[in-house]
């Protein structure tokens, strides 16, 4: 598991407005500027993987939510569906129902940096809590999400389909020392001098040109040792993580697993020229929640997005 997430990690394409680091929070590095500066869309989010920060969830396999204004729920052939969106604190097992009463997310927060710049600290997470659930679906109207399906990842390493080839880690590979680009460079040299045709041969994939790649890393046994590397393709990356998209829809793959956890973050629409007095100016959203059952059931909520006075986060459910 430990270096599952360090590969998901790893594989997370940092922008400009987007810094990923495991187990710490860094921020952005910043050439200096006039510190009198006000609030900028210079926007940099610091997630923790660590410990899931920054990640929406749903759990299949949990009881059903409380019944109220909380909940929705309807019937199916004979069979109630229903969920609910809560939101845990990072550093607490306190789990809120987020319903038609405003709900602060305290590790969802806005700060400045000393050059004025606008920074997000995504320490939430999100469950939607339902039985039966088939797979969820996030859009936003305003803003963007970013988002690293690792259970999606999980599923397709397990499944042999995450890598296009995996060759023994030894020699050469070895002397790289873990660095990605200097696998991928070894690695295409070979696949140019087809030196790897019967590993494509045998995984019955084709050869792609050099640019439709993405990276090489190393893939890990049972005890963490690295045994192998694998080479993957750009199409995979960009089925398992998005930047900046209007919304992300998560699959419950494997059915027998207890939790799925998915890593997401939204961001809000800030222009590149954009400056507020109050962190209650930064743009809300309106984000819906669209749960699909086993059953083929479907349930639809909205929930405003907004942040007070404090850079907090709020949420309330508008539908």
């Amino acid at each position: 598991m430990k270096n599952e997430i360090k590969n998901a990690v790893s594989q997370i394409k940092p922008d400009a407005c987007m810094k990923v680091r495991l187990s710490e929070k860094i921020a952005c590095a910043k050439p200096k500027r006039n510190a009198k500066r006000r609030i900028t869309a210079a926007i940099c989010c610091i997630m923790c993987f660590a410990v899931a920060a920054g990640t929406m969830a749903f759990y299949p396999g949990r009881e059903k939510p409380q019944s109220g204004s909380d909940a929705d729920s309807s019937v199916i052939n004979g069979a109630e569906n229903s969920f609910v969106l809560c939101v845990s604190a990072a550093e607490s097992e306190q789990t809120i129902q987020i319903g038609t009463s405003k709900t602060a997310l305290p590790d969802y927060r806005l700060s400045y940096d000393k050059y004025g710049d606008l920074h997000i600290k995504a320490d939430n997470s999100f469950d939607v809590s339902g039985e039966n659930i088939k797979s969820v679906k996030f859009s936003c109207d305003n803003g963007s999400f970013d988002y690293t399906d690792l259970n999606l990842i999980n599923y397709l390493k397990k499944s042999g389909k995450y890598y296009d080839i995996i060759v023994p880690y030894d020699g050469e590979y070895q002397a790289a020392g873990g660095s990605r680009s200097a696998l991928l460079k070894t690695m295409l040299a070979h696949i140019e001098n087809g030196d790897y045709d019967s590993y494509f041969k045998a995984a019955d994939i084709q050869k792609k040109s050099a640019g439709d790649y993405y990276t090489a890393e190393l893939v890990y046994d049972e005890e963490d040792n690295p045994v192998g590397v694998g080479i993957l393709a750009e199409e995979t990356y960009k089925k398992c993580v998005g930047f900046n998209q209007k919304f992300a829809e998560f699959e419950n793959i494997n059915k027998q697993n207890e939790n799925i956890i998915e890593t997401l973050v939204w961001i809000p629409a800030v222009s590149d020229d954009a400056k507020y007095e109050n962190f209650s100016d930064v743009p809300g959203d309106a984000v819906t929640v669209t749960v699909t059952f086993e059953n083929g059931g479907v349930l639809q909520n909205k929930y405003a997005f907004a942040f007070n006075d404090d850079g907090a986060l709020t949420a309330e459910k508008i539908n």
